[in-house]
């Protein structure tokens, strides 16, 4: 009996008890594919939660500023882009029944200024949106205003190229807010 079972094992008998080196090579060559995967798709998800989310915050600033540009435009009585000399920051003046409002645009943040009869009642508010592209342009039939376009987006450079998201496109009219539809229509 005991010739038989050395017989076996020489032969490669029907119990094995060791793997062979191919097979611990074939292993770790899954194993190394499969870390690779799994590290490259941490690393994709550990890097756009955060960039998702600083371009929601920054979306949620140009929102605001909307929301209140809309207002100023609705109420307003006129509209104008004032010529400036750097053409990268143009300027909206907004006229209202109170006073004049100045939206400035500039690369990364958009000023509101408001300035009534009295210089002293000057206010300043400042919307900081890093990564957001505002277009805008005053609407006009002849020389009179009617409606302001602005069309935004958050714009970055990633891995070497370039995204454009969250695009939107508004058209605000001017003096929905006085009944200046009304008096247009009746015309």
């Amino acid at each position: 009996m005991h010739s038989h079972s050395a017989r076996d094992r020489r032969s490669g008998g029907s119990k094995r008890s060791a793997i062979t080196l191919i097979e611990v090579l074939v292993l770790l060559t899954i194993l190394v594919v499969i870390t690779n995967f799994t590290m490259k798709m941490v690393r994709t998800f550990a890097s756009d939660v955060p960039r998702s989310y600083r371009d929601f915050q920054t979306n949620m600033t140009v929102q605001d500023m909307l929301r209140q540009l809309r207002r100023d435009v609705e109420g307003a009585l006129d509209l104008q882009r004032l010529p400036n000399d750097e053409a990268t920051n143009p300027v909206l003046a907004v006229t209202l029944s109170e006073g004049i409002v100045y939206y400035e645009f500039f690369g990364d943040k958009v000023a509101r200024g408001l300035t009534a009869g009295d210089p002293g009642e000057e206010g300043l508010r400042v919307w900081r949106a890093p990564h957001a592209m505002l277009e805008w342009q005053v609407l006009a039939s002849g020389n009179k205003a009617y409606a302001m376009e602005i069309t935004t987006a958050i714009e970055r450079v990633v891995l070497a190229r370039h995204e454009r998201k969250l695009r939107n496109a508004h058209v605000f009219f001017l003096g929905l807010a006085n009944g200046a539809e009304s008096e247009n229509t009746s015309e």
